[in-house]
């Protein structure tokens, strides 16, 4: 099962903050009309930018559709998407899986 990282949701709360500082430099308290879009704004690229951010662990890849077409494998590390436009089905697991059987059971007649 793959896990969440915490990069995307890190650089999520960066942008929002920066976002916030901003509208409070330009707009002001007094302009609440002008600062919460210049809020509005800065969580929906945040949300965009953040969601683009994906981390595969050192032995899987990604499978990328973008519209429900094969785009290609990526991973391992970290990659980028375009979060409407891409999707990912599957994360593949390439570790190679070890199974003990008995010598018996090699041979055949």
């Amino acid at each position: 099962m793959k896990t969440k990282s915490l990069f995307p949701s890190l650089i999520f709360v960066l942008i929002m903050l920066l976002g916030l500082a901003m509208a409070y430099m330009i707009a002001g308290i007094s302009n609440v009309v002008g600062s919460t879009a210049i809020a509005g704004c800065a969580f929906v690229i945040a949300l965009l930018v953040s969601s683009a951010i994906k981390i595969a662990d050192p032995w899987d890849k990604a499978v990328v559709l973008r519209l429900g077409q094969f785009r290609s494998l990526k991973g391992p590390g970290l990659f980028f998407i375009f979060p409407i436009l891409d999707n990912i089905p599957y994360w593949i697991d390439t570790r190679v899986i070890t199974t003990t059987f008995k010598a018996e059971k090699t041979l055949f007649r």
